[in-house]
């Protein structure tokens, strides 16, 4: 695995799980300020969201781990998905729209230029599947 995906994954990994571990810790805030009760945070739905989000964090850093092709391919719609969501933000109308195209434009050339033209990256989501995956299948020779 190239260093960056594994540095990537294991970031999923441990944000995936603590994401999931602060769900039941205490110590919530709203964006007043006032503190939140774990009751008050899950009986509005906040809970139950934050342990989702930690599973697909984790279920995004296995599936880069497993490698398959498709995943390469995922990734990248992620990628676009996330700078086309820019524009669409409230958060961000003050900010010049040249400037959202900008960083969009960036993320999604730097994304495409690790997924499909670095040879490393390239070969490790489109090696052969390994001696374990095909023993389960059943095509061991």
């Amino acid at each position: 695995m190239p260093g960056t995906l594994k540095g990537v994954t294991i970031t999923l990994w441990v944000c995936g799980f603590l994401s999931m571990v602060a769900s039941v810790l205490p110590g919530w805030r709203d964006e007043s300020g006032r503190d939140i009760t774990l009751n008050e945070l899950w009986s509005e739905g906040d809970g139950p969201l934050i342990i989702v989000c930690g599973l697909a964090l984790v279920l995004i850093g296995t599936l880069i781990y497993r490698g398959r092709r498709w995943v390469r391919h995922a990734l990248m719609v992620g990628i676009v998905a996330a700078g086309i969501s820019g524009f669409f933000q409230r958060e961000y109308q003050d900010v010049p729209i040249g400037l959202v195209a900008a960083v969009a434009g960036i993320a999604i050339i730097l994304g495409a230029r690790y997924l499909y033209f670095r040879p490393e990256v390239v070969a490790y989501f489109t090696r052969e599947s390994t001696n374990a995956e095909q023993v389960m299948r059943g095509n061991r020779r």
